[in-house]
């Protein structure tokens, strides 16, 4: 691995040579693709590291408290689980109120409030290795139990994907109405152990984010537009789960 971190850094120092640079990228994530574009990266969803073994991470100076480490559909009695779970406990979106949308993070053993009418509860269930996402109506009455997360597909996804890490520090500027971006700093991270995941998401340091939107035009109008549902670390506490590389 030492000869992959050599390169991306010497990569990394041409990027950073060049100072600001204009992004063409729209939305989201537009900081890291605009990275990858510029090392030779082409865009892809695949669960497999960015460089030779390396996952990518960017984060906007002090801008950005949460990096996603991966997505990873909820898993219940239903196929279309993540699109029930919307359907059933979402709330109207605000240009289409007859769709439902549900954006909302929610961290072990704490409750979330969701459209003021449902309670989100996730725990930890340690003799199934599962992380179990609980229901209630705002009388407290749970109305499920099954939604869950299980260990052994998040440690799959770490090992495969997430074993070494690069965290890139970055700004974004606008001029002219366009989009520009300096990437600052490179830090390279090794995986501690899996087992120190779950021991993040119990501290709260972990949490668990849904993206579940709708598409609001073409032909896909009013159907799901999931963003992912994500597992989300603290920017500030990466050292629970990894070493730095020197």
């Amino acid at each position: 691995m030492e000869k992959e971190i050599k390169k991306l850094t010497k990569l990394f120092q041409n990027i950073k040579f060049k100072g600001w640079i204009e992004c063409h990228f729209k939305g989201d994530g537009q900081c890291g693709r605009l990275f990858e574009e510029l090392i030779g990266n082409s865009e892809n969803s695949f669960e497999i590291p960015d460089f030779y073994g390396i996952e990518i991470k960017t984060k906007q100076s002090s801008k950005e408290k949460y990096i996603t480490l991966f997505s990873y559909t909820p898993e219940g009695k239903y196929i279309l689980e993540a699109e029930r779970i919307k359907n059933t406990y979402g709330y109207p979106d605000k240009e289409y109120p007859m769709f439902n949308v549900l954006n909302a993070s929610i961290y072990n053993n704490m409750t979330t409030i969701i459209g003021n009418k449902f309670i989100f509860f996730p725990t930890i269930d340690e003799l199934n290795k599962k992380i179990i996402l609980k229901i209630y109506d705002m009388n407290l009455n749970l109305l499920e139990d099954e939604i869950h997360w299980d260990f052994n597909v998040i440690y799959e996804k770490l090992l495969r994907k997430l074993t070494y890490l690069a965290f890139i520090d970055a700004e974004r500027k606008y001029n002219n109405g366009k989009v520009y971006y300096r990437y600052n700093e490179i830090k390279f991270y090794k995986l501690k152990s899996i087992n120190n995941f779950i021991n993040a998401f119990k501290i709260c340091k972990i949490r668990i984010t849904f993206k579940l939107n709708i598409y609001k035009n073409g032909s896909k109008k009013g159907k799901i537009h999931d963003h992912g549902t994500s597992f989300d670390l603290r920017t500030d506490k990466i050292g629970l789960l990894y070493n730095e590389i020197k």
